[in-house]
């Protein structure tokens, strides 16, 4: 970490501010009402700052910390007033942001460019601030379909946010935080002082209840799901492919709105071994889910990926549990499912990686209904190769699109009757020494009292419709059987 200097040059000056508001992260944790308090005193005093009104300032983005009370995180989220909400939290649960509003947002529309869109973040981004990152997601495809462009018109292409206000938690340390970008302190001071006079803190977790629904409907129907697969199998069988992963969105209609981060919280329980994640945008719209697909995962130069694929069920008791978990080692069709993905994996890897690529044992990843074949990987990047080298070489994986990946790509376009927006896409944050990408499987996207459902399944020789759309079901459960009849 810098240390602190008396300096009249701007980046210093900013430095010094950085510093302080990182050392009060450091000190005993405050009650609510303090911590709030004490945060609004610092952000005054960063606002006023005629450093802050530099457009050139270094860095671009001053983060403010005061250290807080524990509390629940999804609680503090679905009880603020800003319809502008992020949540997003490892697979162990060990980290957890839950953000309002937004200092910053990078969105776009049409064919997506990762070097562009990183490069966007990163000049917003600095080294010493390691918990100041942009939150988001893209869509699995770029190239949209127009006739479902109303669904995710709010998403774009990609669209990540940097809060303007954190509730971020890791293990037993909370803090509150705000993001002031320079050169916008006009626009900023009252906005953020209205956010932080309105912030309430619940006294207890709370969850509230989810309306019930009024119709539900699957696109493709069973019908269709048939046909589809017969595409699909009759692709593998004549050579062109040898694996298709093949999609269903489920439609819900609910007899009231209801909040995302609410519906989040309630999955929660059910999503162990997940990553969770909640997209609001400022009218409404969110993008949400519960994954167990880790992209990959940087720190520095250090890279890790998975290969995940194959889907067996879970036993309710333990003697059960570990039988289909051998009978899951030994499926044929999960082990052909699964070696597809490593093999892109590792292929890509070796690329990015100088030197060895390093290869875990086949494992078994499991959630709370359900288990998957996974096999770890880690390297170092070569020199020069960044996030969006990664993305655009890891992104899609067989386990969402199909091998061969571009050819899998277009037959996707031609099969499947809905246009997958954001669904399979990647999801994650983004700092300058970190990045974490999840692959947004399990996933839904919530408009007004309306839920779209998405899930998938790889097929290969040997799939037939029946079980894989029992295997969708079983992927889809963990939303379904929240809703009430």
């Amino acid at each position: 970490m810098p240390v602190e200097r008396n300096n009249d040059s701007p980046g210093d000056q900013v430095m010094v501010r950085e510093n302080s508001a990182q050392k009060l992260a450091s000190r005993e944790a405050l009650g609510f009402e303090s911590a709030k308090q004490s945060l609004a005193a610092r952000v005054r005093e960063t606002l006023s700052s005629p450093v802050i009104r530099n457009r050139h300032a270094t860095p671009p983005v001053v983060r403010i910390e005061a250290p807080v009370e524990k509390i629940d995180v999804l609680s503090w989220l679905d009880s603020q007033f800003d319809a502008v909400k992020t949540y997003w939290s490892d697979r162990e649960n060990g980290t957890e942001m839950a953000g309002v509003g937004a200092a910053d947002v990078v969105f776009g529309t049409g064919a997506l460019d990762y070097h562009l869109l990183l490069e966007r973040m990163r000049k917003m981004l600095s080294p010493d601030q390691e918990r100041l990152r942009y939150y988001g997601g893209a869509r699995f495809d770029t190239t949209p379909r127009v006739a479902d462009e109303y669904l995710w018109g709010e998403f774009g292409s990609h669209r990540f946010v940097l809060p303007r206000l954190e509730l971020w938690c890791e293990g037993d340390r909370s803090f509150l935080a705000c993001n002031v970008v320079a050169d916008r302190p006009a626009h900023e001071g009252p906005l953020i002082q209205r956010m932080l006079d309105d912030m309430v803190f619940p006294v207890a977790a709370t969850s509230r209840e989810l309306p019930a629904v009024v119709t539900r409907s699957d696109c493709p129907d069973r019908t269709d799901w048939s046909a589809m697969m017969d595409s699909a199998l009759s692709l593998i069988r004549g050579g062109d492919l040898a694996k298709l992963v093949l999609a269903r969105k489920s439609f819900f209609e609910f007899t009231d709105t209801f909040s995302a981060a609410s519906l989040v919280q309630r999955l929660s329980p059910g999503a162990a071994g997940c990553f969770r994640f909640c997209f609001q945008t400022h009218n409404g719209a969110a993008f949400l889910g519960a994954t167990p697909e880790l992209l990959y995962q940087r720190y520095g130069r250090e890279v890790h990926s998975e290969a995940v694929a194959g889907t067996y069920p879970r036993g309710e008791v333990p003697e059960t549990d570990s039988v289909l978990e051998r009978e899951f080692l030994n499926s044929e069709k999960d082990r052909l499912e699964h070696v597809y993905v490593q093999r892109a994996i590792e292929i890509n890897l070796r690329r990015l990686c100088d030197g060895q690529v390093h290869q875990s044992p086949r494992t078994i990843l499991k959630t709370s209904t359900i288990q998957h074949l996974n096999t770890r990987y880690h390297g170092t990047l070569r020199s020069g190769v960044n996030d969006a080298d990664i993305l655009s070489a890891l992104h899609p994986t067989p386990a969402v699109g199909g091998w061969p990946t571009d050819r899998a790509i277009a037959r996707i376009r031609e099969i499947e009757p809905f246009d997958r927006g954001w669904y399979a896409g990647p999801v994650g944050c983004i700092g300058h020494q970190a990045a974490v990408f999840a692959v947004a499987i399990r996933s839904g996207l919530m408009l007004d009292n309306t839920l779209h459902l998405f899930a998938g399944a790889g097929i290969v020789d040997g799939s037939t419709a029946e079980d894989e759309w029992r295997e969708i079901d079983s992927k889809l459960d963990p939303f379904t059987r929240l809703f009430s009849a």
